[in-house]
C-alpha cells in the first residue's frame, strides 16, 4: 500500500476561504468516524437496492453519498487542525505516518466526489454494467476510508498522537485557568490601586491649585511688605528729618523763654512801676475829689447867701478869684 501510495501524484485542495482558526480541537475524531460509517451505510442500501430495486432506497443513497462529501471535507479540515498540533509531539516516523494519512484524505475528499458522480449516472442511465461499476467504485471508497481509518488508529495508539498533548494542553490550560484567575485578582487589585491613585492624584492636583494660590499670594504679600519696607523707610527718615526739625523749634522755643521770661521780669516790673503811679495817681484823686466836695459845698453856701444878681456876679468874680488862686 505504501509503494502504491508512493507513485500517486500529490493532490492539493484549493484554498475554500474557511476559517480553519475557528475550528475546535479534537473534532477530527467525531467527524471522520461519520465520515466511515456513511459509505458503509451506502453500500448496505444499494445491496438491498440491488434485490428491491426502490427508488426511495436510490434517492437516500444519493443523499448520503451528498452527505458524505461533505463530512469528508469537514473530516480533512478538522484533520489538518488536529495534525498541526499533533505534528510538534511526533517522532520522524510518526511525521511521515502523519504526511500519509494526509495524503490519503485529499484523495479520499476527490474520490468522494467521484463516488457521487457515479452515483448520478447510475440513476440517470439505469444501466446493469454502470450500476455494477458505481458498485465497485463504492466498496474501493469504502475500503480506503477503512484504512484511513486504521492509519488514524496507528497515529494515535503507536505514535501518540494529540495523547500526550491533549493531556499537556490540559495541564497548560489549568495551569492558565489558574494563572488567569490570579491575574483577575491581581488586576482587580490594580484597578482598585489605580483608582486610589486616580483620587490622590485629584487630590494632589487640587492640593497643587492650592498651592499654586498660595504662592501667587505670598508673591503679592512681598510685593506688599517691600512696598511697606519702602514707606517704613521713608517714614523714617521724614521721622528723623522732624525730630531735627522739632530739636530745632524747641531750641528757639527755649531761646525765645529765655527772652520772654527776661520781657516778662521788664514787665513786672514796669507793672509796678505803673501802679505805683496809679496809686499816687489815686491820691491825687482822692484829694481833688476832698477838694471838689469842699468847693461843692461852699458853692452851695454860696447859693443860699447870694439873693441878688450883682451879689451872685460879686460873688461869682470873688469864686473865680479863689479858683484862680486854687
Amino acid at each position: 500500500m505504501d509503494e502504491l501510495i508512493a507513485k500517486l501524484p500529490l493532490l492539493e485542495i484549493p484554498n475554500l476561504n474557511i476559517p480553519i482558526e475557528n475550528i475546535p480541537l479534537l473534532a477530527h475524531p467525531a467527524v471522520v468516524h461519520l465520515a466511515i460509517a456513511i459509505p458503509l451505510i451506502v453500500v448496505l442500501i444499494e445491496i438491498f437496492n440491488t434485490f428491491f430495486k426502490k427508488r426511495a432506497l436510490s434517492v437516500t443513497s444519493f443523499f448520503l453519498l451528498m452527505l458524505m462529501c461533505v463530512v469528508v471535507l469537514g473530516a480533512y479540515l478538522t484533520g489538518g487542525v488536529d495534525g498541526k498540533v499533533a505534528a510538534d509531539t511526533l517522532s520522524s516516523d510518526g511525521v511521515e505516518t502523519l504526511k500519509e494519512h494526509k495524503f490519503i484524505g485529499i484523495y479520499l475528499v476527490y474520490a468522494s466526489g467521484v463516488v457521487l458522480l457515479f452515483k448520478l449516472f447510475s440513476m440517470m442511465f439505469n444501466a446493469p454494467s454502470i450500476r455494477f461499476l458505481f458498485i465497485i467504485v463504492l466498496l474501493g471508497y469504502s475500503a480506503l476510508s477503512l484504512y484511513q481509518g486504521k492509519e488514524g488508529g496507528e497515529l494515535i495508539y503507536e505514535h501518540g498522537a494529540n495523547v500526550a498533548k491533549v493531556t499537556q494542553l490540559d495541564d497548560k490550560l489549568f495551569d492558565l485557568e489558574e494563572a488567569m484567575n490570579e491575574l483577575n485578582t491581581s488586576l482587580n487589585e490594580k484597578d482598585a490601586t489605580i483608582k486610589t491613585l486616580e483620587n490622590n492624584l485629584t487630590t494632589l492636583q487640587s492640593t497643587l491649585l492650592d498651592t499654586q494660590a498660595i504662592e501667587a499670594q505670598i508673591v503679592k504679600l512681598n510685593a506688599t511688605i517691600e512696598a511697606l519696607t519702602q514707606e517704613k523707610t521713608t517714614l523714617t527718615q521724614e521721622v528723623a528729618g522732624l525730630k531735627t526739625q522739632l530739636l530745632d523749634e524747641s531750641n528757639k522755643l527755649k531761646a525765645q523763654e529765655s527772652n520772654a521770661t527776661e520781657q516778662n521780669n521788664k514787665l513786672l516790673e514796669q507793672i509796678k512801676g505803673l501802679e505805683a503811679q496809679i496809686q499816687a495817681i489815686q491820691a491825687e484823686k482822692s484829694k481833688a475829689q476832698t477838694y471838689i466836695e469842699t468847693l461843692t459845698k461852699e458853692l452851695e453856701e454860696a447859693k443860699k447867701i447870694v439873693t441878688t444878681p450883682a451879689t451872685q456876679e460879686t460873688k461869682s468874680q470873688g469864686g473865680n478869684t479863689r479858683g484862680v488862686r486854687g
